[in-house]
């Protein structure tokens, strides 16, 4: 296997393990990986994905959510709730644009 189809191959690998809803450890056990080597491919993408030059593949593994409110308050000048999963995130009026991406980086890495 050439160098680029091993990045590929990894680049799946991370997003099935990050789509997969059980821990490392537990899905390296499953499918017969080393979890040090999941640790390295992990880290590798995260370091590449903060660069400048995001690589194609893994902006082709992106996947977008709808956010569709159940009801629209009179008035919110106050706050924005977002919940997904077992996440609610309430974001003030006149946040820190900077913070809520540091905050967002983390929870699609859980």
């Amino acid at each position: 296997m050439n160098l680029a189809d091993n990045r590929k191959q990894w680049i799946k690998r991370v997003s099935d393990y990050r789509n997969s809803g059980i821990n490392a450890k537990a899905w390296c056990e499953k499918h017969g990986i080393k979890y040090s080597a999941l640790h390295y491919w992990i880290t590798k993408l995260n370091r590449e994905n903060t660069s400048t030059s995001i690589s194609a593949e893994v902006k082709s593994n992106t996947n977008f959510v709808s956010i569709i409110p159940a009801s629209i308050p009179p008035h919110t000048d106050t706050s924005l709730v977002l919940t997904m999963d077992a996440f609610t995130l309430t974001i003030p009026k006149g946040f820190n644009q900077q913070h809520l991406l540091n905050v967002l980086k983390v929870l699609k890495q859980c």
